[in-house]
């Protein structure tokens, strides 16, 4: 029996931007450093979500990141038999046209959606208006579903390396970088449990850890061996939930002979609880240069987001 082939695709680019002229795939100006005046960055971010699925999949694979209609279309006429679309719910009008289209073009192609968007149609429309839509809404933890829908083995090791570079810089030092950040996805879901957390939801409030300190470590590296980086983001919801995980990351960090903290500079989320297991000293020593912190709003404490305790 042949092993199943799959489409992977974002939606149709280009995208709009935000009203504020952000561009949706620029996590840093619209997000990670806003309103920092001459000091916010900006730069562009691929799709590490949908390289983890092909990735771990044994079946053959294409992925599309952005495309135009015309390549979107040629790649479905080919008849793969899964075509899975990831996207946000701010993309579900041209998604829906995708569907149509592939259901024109490759009526015999099983449509899959996933991600944040998916969530959204399986809440929001009638069943039989999600039938006519796709075959399949991936509304969970994405590497567990697809494994199962394409008959493979569940418990296979995950392996999540070679993530394309986003690039990142401030704007009047280089208007368009190029890939100089490398991406390593070590798991998905936070217990923080946000209730307005879309991930908190795909992973009904667990810490699903993808890859252990040990290969987080030997990626890092290899960016840094083979690739033009600057730095690594460590892409995850707070990497400082787990202090076992951090106390052998720290460990590797400060052994290394080959870079070590003479050379690694990491970028990652955080939480104020997280970050209040270590001091600040620690934090250096593990290779974070840069933080992110999700504040939410000065309400937040009275609404139960205890991930804001801790330091003050």
């Amino acid at each position: 029996m042949a092993t199943p082939s799959v489409l992977f695709s974002t939606p149709i680019g280009p995208y709009r931007t935000h009203a504020w002229n952000n561009s949706l795939t620029d996590l840093q100006e619209q997000r990670f450093s806003v309103g920092q005046d001459i000091f916010t960055f900006r730069g562009h971010m691929h799709c590490p979500a949908l390289h983890s699925l092909a990735q771990n999949i044994s079946g053959p694979s294409v992925l599309l990141e952005y495309p135009r209609w015309e390549d979107f279309r040629e790649e479905v006429k080919k008849g793969y038999d899964y075509v899975g679309i990831s996207f946000m719910h701010n993309h579900v009008d041209v998604v829906m046209e995708m569907c149509k289209t592939i259901r024109a073009l490759a009526p015999q192609s099983q449509i899959v959606l996933g991600w944040h968007g998916a969530r959204g149609i399986a809440v929001t429309y009638p069943e039989d208006q999600v039938k006519a839509l796709c075959d399949h809404l991936c509304v969970g933890e994405g590497i567990g579903f697809i494994r199962v829908l394409l008959g493979e083995p569940t418990d296979a090791p995950i392996s999540i390396t070679h993530l394309p570079k986003c690039g990142n810089s401030l704007p009047w030092v280089d208007l368009h970088p190029a890939g100089n950040v490398g991406i390593v996805v070590p798991s998905i879901g936070c217990p923080n449990g946000c209730d307005f957390c879309g991930t908190t939801l795909i992973t009904d409030n667990r810490h699903l850890i993808y890859l252990t300190p040990q290969q987080v470590f030997e990626e890092i590296k290899r960016y840094y061996r083979e690739e033009d980086v600057v730095m690594a983001m460590i892409l995850e919801e707070d990497s400082f939930l787990n202090k076992d995980y951090l106390a052998e990351w720290t460990t590797l960090v400060r052994e290394d002979t080959e870079f070590g903290l003479s050379k690694i500079d990491l970028f990652a989320a955080a939480s104020i609880s997280g970050i209040s297991q270590f001091t600040y000293d620690e934090l250096a020593l593990m290779g974070f240069s840069g933080l992110f912190f999700g504040i939410e709003s000065k309400f937040a404490p009275t609404e139960g987001y205890y991930k804001r305790e801790g330091y003050e």
